[in-house]
């Protein structure tokens, strides 16, 4: 009965996190529409008009994105925790699932809200965004894990591939192959999460940091073709 209970935990607690992932898309269209939206409604020029400053508005908007999501997290605790209690979910796995959902969470904000400041209309951000996701996630699985390349006969630079093991790192699907062979090691969970996490929360400041530098520029490249 107990170990029963036990794999009923487990089974439940993956549930969970999968549903907590499938919500970023939630977040990933907020943060996408956040400046796109102000240009569509014409008023993005009325708020950079105002005292606020570009950093003011784009943590502003990120804010705003991120609380949510936290939201969210909150909503599905509780049911983690029964979890704990009733079926013996380690309290450092919680911890660790928990950790990596909101650094990814981070960049995936950071990605979207990189590419509104500088999308035309809220359309072309949205469809942008989910292409720069579509291509994070699936492009450095198929040159990384899967021998598709060598089988047409294709083989990258080192430099290339090099460059791809970085960002496989920051990427969730990377976490898959451990999955699937089973028998995993906590102590290895722990430092894969661990170094993705670090990864995305350093490629999420980067994209922050671009998206408040061309804020100002980007709108007025939009409006009037002025770069300078």
């Amino acid at each position: 009965g107990r170990y029963m209970m036990s794999q009923v935990a487990a089974q439940a607690f993956i549930f969970v996190f999968v549903a907590h992932f499938i919500s970023l898309l939630t977040i990933l269209v907020l943060g996408a529409l956040s400046i796109a939206a102000e240009m569509d409604r014409k008023t993005l020029g009325f708020l950079l008009a105002t005292r606020l400053s570009n950093s003011e508005i784009v943590l502003g908007k990120l804010a705003a994105c991120v609380a949510g999501f936290f939201a969210s997290l909150a909503a599905g605790l509780p049911v983690v925790i029964l979890l704990n209690v009733l079926g013996g979910v380690h309290p450092r796995l919680i911890l660790v699932a928990y950790g990596g959902l909101c650094s990814t969470a981070f960049v995936v904000v950071a990605i979207s809200i990189w590419v509104s400041t500088g999308a035309p209309d809220s359309r072309r951000a949205v469809s942008t965004t989910m292409l720069w996701l579509v291509a994070w996630l699936i492009i450095p699985v198929l040159v990384g894990v899967t021998p598709i390349l060598t089988r047409i006969g294709l083989r990258p630079p080192s430099f290339v591939l090099t460059l791809n093991a970085w960002v496989l790192a920051s990427n969730p699907m990377s976490l898959l192959p451990m999955f699937l062979r089973g028998g995993i090691s906590p102590g290895a969970l722990y430092y894969t999460v661990g170094w993705m996490s670090g990864l995305q929360v350093a490629a999420g400041v980067v994209l922050v940091l671009a998206a408040i530098a061309r804020l100002r520029s980007a709108f007025r490249v939009s409006v009037g073709g002025d770069g300078h």
